[in-house]
């Protein structure tokens, strides 16, 4: 809830004003609450007249560079736990596979997170560190009983023993969009397009590299 109001502040105006507003008089009430307290005199004579008269000028001077200040500390505090670690505080981990296993197509990937991500928001990644291509794969199940992630069925590519990086990652708001776009594009071919650039706001949250094992043909 309290990430949702952030977003709205943050995309308009009229939402910064609001926001301003509120550590504007919620720090005028706290200055004049404690005004007496601290000893503020009702008159100032080293300030110049027009303030001196009354102490209320003193407080909105006071509160307007408290209030500036207060205002910046939100922002970077903002920027830096909503954009840079948003991914982070899902805590979203790969359990049923280690680095180096061979792994035969389809297989099962799951894991644990602590904080259920927003809707469509997870997806799993196929690279190749052979010709530095990504591919897109299926959407993440949540079961909120036992903080439990998974897929049943993933399916890669590759030739025998070819190693492939499996991740699960977060997609930000333009890549919500671009994943979509990827899924319609790709919905009748029988092999994916593949991508070597990552969208900027996608996030690996973790990852493994393995190595596909295809079983010898019978008979």
């Amino acid at each position: 809830m309290f990430e949702d109001a952030i977003k709205w502040l943050r995309k308009s105006w009229y939402g910064a004003l609001v926001a301003y507003s509120i550590v504007f008089f919620g720090v005028f009430g706290i200055i004049w609450y404690f005004a007496d307290p601290a000893g503020i005199p009702e008159n100032i004579d080293s300030l110049p007249e027009f303030i001196a008269k009354k102490r209320i000028f003193f407080h909105l001077l006071l509160t307007i560079i408290v209030t500036a200040h207060i205002i910046i500390i939100l922002l970077i505090f903002e920027l830096n736990f909503f954009k840079d670690n948003s991914a982070k505080k899902y805590e979203i981990k790969i359990q049923n596979l280690t680095n180096g296993d061979d792994v035969k197509s389809p297989f099962k990937i799951s894991g644990s997170y602590k904080i259920k991500p927003p809707e469509d928001s997870i997806r799993i990644l196929e690279f190749s560190p052979v010709i530095a291509q990504y591919w897109i794969k299926n959407e993440v199940f949540f079961d909120e009983s036992t903080k439990q992630w998974f897929v049943e069925k993933i399916y890669i590519g590759g030739d025998d023993g070819e190693r492939r990086e499996i991740s699960v990652a977060f997609l930000g708001e333009n890549s919500k969009a671009f994943v979509h776009y990827f899924d319609k594009a790709n919905q009748d071919r029988d092999k994916l397009i593949g991508i070597k650039k990552l969208p900027t706001d996608i996030q690996i949250c973790d990852k493994v590299l393995i190595k596909r094992k295809i079983p010898p043909i019978e008979g």
